[in-house]
């Protein structure tokens, strides 16, 4: 059996002050950070979009469908599914968890990447965007996790206003044997201005 090893990374969304004196914690901004466990086998759907696999597409429709959702609509998008399937194969063959990779960070990787976020969204070393996971067999297993860090879920739920105005997600899913955490997930969460693809999920506030 492949050997996942646990983690719960720390780095999460940072600003970096122009003059080089290192990164800070906004109080306006919202943070997000990796995370990581070690869980059995877990069985998906077939594929239904969001995701370019069952086990992507599954994670996407956990988190879209889940009561605490907080966002009245949640669309598919084929970008940040394209991006995230290309993040989950990188962190799998880099054999870590981290946002910050080939020098870009969450923000900017999706605006290089064809996804043109809001203008007030920061650049630099910024992540209000992306959640990334390994060592998770499953999509059920990746989001309890993802549920149990603050951070996450408030993030993935829209829980804070900031997160609650993002309308599309897409979802990465790579899994390699030889790499530490064998299983890697990668959920963007994002808003452009034209978005024009078909809702996954609708819940209006208060209801059932």
């Amino acid at each position: 059996m492949p050997r996942r090893l646990p983690w719960m990374g720390l780095l999460g969304i940072v600003l970096y002050t122009s003059a080089g004196a290192g990164p800070y914690w906004p109080e306006s901004v919202p943070h997000n950070d990796p995370i990581d466990g070690r869980n059995a086998e877990s069985r998906f759907q077939e594929p239904v979009g969001c995701g370019e696999s069952a086990p992507a597409t599954r994670l996407a429709l956990l988190i879209a469908s889940d009561p605490g959702q907080r966002r009245p609509e949640l669309r598919c998008s084929p970008v940040l599914s394209r991006i995230a399937s290309e993040r989950a194969r990188e962190l799998a063959e880099e054999g870590r968890i981290s946002h910050f990779t080939n020098g870009l960070a969450p923000n900017l990787r999706l605006r290089q990447s064809g996804y043109p976020l809001p203008r007030q969204y920061p650049h630099g070393g910024a992540n209000q965007v992306e959640a990334i996971a390994g060592g998770f067999a499953g999509p059920e297993e990746a989001w309890a996790a993802f549920k149990r860090s603050d951070r996450h879920r408030s993030h993935l739920l829209g829980e804070h206003e900031f997160f609650k105005s993002q309308d599309e997600i897409g979802v990465g899913f790579h899994r390699l044997r030889e790499s530490p955490h064998v299983e890697y997930w990668v959920v963007f969460v994002a808003t452009r201005a034209d978005t024009a693809h078909p809702p996954i999920a609708a819940k209006q506030h208060g209801a059932d």
